[in-house]
This record gives C-alpha cells, sequence and structure tokens, in this order.
C-alpha cells in the first residue's frame, strides 16, 4: 500500500497471522523519512530550498496527442444538506443510475475549478479541494464501463477545460479488480476513480518532505468525492490496498514521476465486465507538457514510496484482511470523569454540500468568537 504511515502496523499484523510475506519490507525506511523530513533542524536542512518562482510547475497536466472529451457543464449540485453528506447518510433509496452528467458532477465538486481569484500577481484558480501551497499535485483518472454519454475506457480528468483525455479504449476494470484488495466492489462499479500524486509539483516548494503532503492532499479530494456521492445516492468506498505497479501501469505513470494514492469505486451494477479473462496491462504513450523547464530529484520521497507498496494481489488480500476480521464489537473504555452526550440535531446550518464546497476559500481573517458546544457537537458527531 503506498502510505508510509501504515507500515509497521502492517508488518506486526502480517506477523501476528503468521503469513510468511515479504509484505512493507522495512519498517525502518519509514522512521528514516520522517526523521529526516519532520520540522526539525535536521529536517528543515534536508527539504529546504530556493523557490525558483519562474521554473514553478504547472498546475494542470495536459496531454499533447490523446483525444479530449468535453464534459457537459448543465450538471446537478450536490443537493443534501452539508453535514448529512459527510456523516454518509441518508442514501436515497431508489435506484440511481450514473450517467455522464452525474460523474462531471462528481469530477467537478472533487476536484474542479470553482472561481478565479484575480491579485497583482496574477489570476489564482480556486479549486474544490483545498492543497498544500496551492500546488494542486493530485490528479484524477477514471476508469470506466460503458455510460450514457461514454465509452467504456481509462481517462484522465483536466479541470482546466473540464475535460476527460481518453488514454486507454475498452472495459479495463476486470484488470484493475484482479490487482485490489476490493476485488468485487470495484469489479461491479459502474466508475471507479484513481487519485495520484504528480510528485514534482509539491516538491519544487516542500522538497523531501512533501511526499507527507500527498496523503493530505489526495484526503480534501477523497472527502468531497465521498461527501458528493452520498448525496447523490452512489455507494462508494475508499480502496487503499492495491498492486502500486500495475495500477501506475494502466493510468501510464512516469516511473519516480507519479503514483496513484487511493482508488474509489464509485456506484453498484448488477455484474461487472462480462467473459475473458484480464488483459495484459502494456505499456502506453501518455506525453504531456513538462510541468517546468526542469526538475529537482528528491530520491527520500521514492524510497519511502518503494518500501510501503504492495507488489502481488496476495499481498493486497492480506494486507486488509486483519482490518475485516476483528472479533467482537469494540471495547468501551472506562473513564473517571463525567460522560457527555453529544447532540445530534444541530441545525444551525442548513446549506446544501454544493453551496459549502462552492463558497470554501482560504482566508487569513478569522472569527474572534468562542465555539459553541452545540458546533463541537456537530464537527465530532459529522466527522
Amino acid at each position: 500500500m503506498p502510505n508510509g504511515i501504515f507500515i509497521s502496523s502492517g508488518q506486526y499484523r502480517v506477523k501476528e497471522l503468521k503469513v510468511d510475506v515479504d509484505l512493507n519490507k522495512d519498517s525502518n525506511v519509514a522512521l528514516e523519512y520522517h526523521e529526516a523530513t519532520k520540522h526539525s533542524e535536521a529536517g528543515v536542512r534536508n527539504s529546504a530550498h530556493y523557490l525558483d518562482w519562474e521554473n514553478k510547475p504547472l498546475p494542470y497536466k495536459i496531454y499533447t496527442s490523446l483525444p479530449h472529451i468535453s464534459l457537459p457543464r448543465d450538471f446537478p449540485t450536490p443537493q443534501l444538506e452539508a453535514l448529512s453528506s459527510i456523516r454518509g447518510s441518508p442514501l436515497k433509496e431508489k435506484t440511481n443510475f450514473l450517467n455522464l452528467r452525474k460523474l462531471a458532477e462528481i469530477l467537478f465538486f472533487g476536484a474542479g475549478l470553482t472561481r478565479e481569484t484575480k491579485t497583482p500577481f496574477g489570476t489564482y484558480f480556486m479549486r474544490a479541494a483545498p492543497a498544500t501551497g496551492a500546488l494542486y499535485p493530485i490528479e484524477l483518472y477514471v476508469v470506466s464501463g460503458d455510460l450514457s454519454g461514454l465509452k467504456a475506457g481509462v481517462y484522465h480528468f483536466g479541470p482546466a477545460d473540464h475535460s476527460l483525455t481518453e488514454l486507454r479504449k475498452g472495459d479495463w476494470r476486470t484488470e484493475l479488480s484482479s490487482v485490489t484488495s476490493e476485488r468485487e466492489r470495484i469489479l461491479t462499479a459502474p466508475v471507479s476513480i484513481i487519485l495520484t500524486s504528480l510528485a514534482w509539483r509539491n516538491s519544487w516548494k516542500y522538497g523531501s518532505r512533501s511526499y507527507r503532503h500527498w496523503f493530505w492532499d489526495s484526503g480534501v479530494i477523497a472527502a468531497n468525492l465521498l461527501a458528493t456521492t452520498v448525496s447523490e445516492g452512489f455507494p462508494t468506498r475508499l480502496v487503499m490496498g492495491f498492486v502500486d505497479e500495475q495500477v501506475n501501469r494502466l493510468l501510464g505513470l512516469g516511473r519516480e514521476n507519479e503514483a496513484a494514492i487511493a482508488i474509489i469505486p464509485v456506484g453498484v451494477e448488477n455484474t461487472g465486465p462480462r467473459g475473458g479473462d484480464s488483459k495484459e496491462i502494456s505499456q502506453i504513450n501518455t506525453d504531456y507538457l513538462p510541468l517546468s523547464d526542469r526538475d529537482t530529484e528528491y530520491p527520500l520521497i521514492w524510497q519511502i514510496h518503494k518500501e510501503s507498496s504492495l507488489t502481488s494481489a496476495k499481498d493486497t488480500q492480506i494486507w486488509v484482511r486483519p482490518r475485516d476480521t476483528t472479533e467482537g464489537k469494540p471495547r468501551r473504555r472506562s473513564a473517571d470523569g463525567e460522560s457527555i452526550k453529544l447532540h445530534t440535531n444541530y441545525s444551525e446550518i442548513k446549506a446544501n454540500l454544493g453551496e459549502v464546497i462552492l463558497k470554501r476559500g482560504s482566508t487569513r481573517r478569522f472569527s474572534l468568537g468562542k465555539i459553541s458546544p452545540a458546533q463541537l457537537h456537530a464537527i465530532l458527531y459529522s466527522s
């Protein structure tokens, strides 16, 4: 799994299962990475460098020779109240079919351009989800079956012009599902959205420390995607266990340049792709405009990523299995203090999810007022 913070616990659980497998090989690599990149004198020395503004990476990945498909702009807006969307309930009871307009909505409210802000330094385009340094290193890809308005294929989402770039033709859900910990879920989802990190876009400013940001920046997009799909009534799951190299190959990602972080299957069909064994995932040509004139390499990023990657379908099952086989229910911890019941009917915020996402932005002005107990309860309960 491409996530260093899980290395130690992953190894512990594998040993507990008495499984002999080379999974998340050396946890010392994670400890050394964290020591080298934390906010300390050594970490600052390791990550500090001159910001070359003339060489700042492009905020968009633009393919030079592949066909583009414009996404509809008359998509709906998530109407479910924002806190209900975050809580994950209620889902609509009626059958809800995913089509191109709904997919356009999900991608836009996950990572689309929401507005522009003019400053003395130029025009900045705000996105639906924030990012460290406003560098937006996370890219979105779509692995789709046939939808109303879209042929089955592998696509890249371009927020700049709200479009899809076709990377592969045909239905690749079987191949994707076979290298993940959630085979059935991905096989029967009409669409899986894959989040990747285009590393240089963030390491330009943050150096080796930027690997930490992969998961912060993808986390806020994942939160938007999950909340939006809840609002539209699509069952959705976050899948973190997969064979990294195979998913990267499916998307045509450059080695030690860009890597997959998470897979989000959206919706459920009665059946998945029909017939045949898995196809070989061949290399594809996915040339895109250079992000900048020159890149700087940060070997620590790719060392920690490699050591925390999964290398076989068997590894994905071993990695995820302990979390699904917890015996009994969680035990309630005893406490000496008084128990406080949370209020779950907080009603001051009535805005729907779409309104909340569109109004969000970075700010340096904060209210100096106190947070109320009801607001605190709403935060804890909804999270």
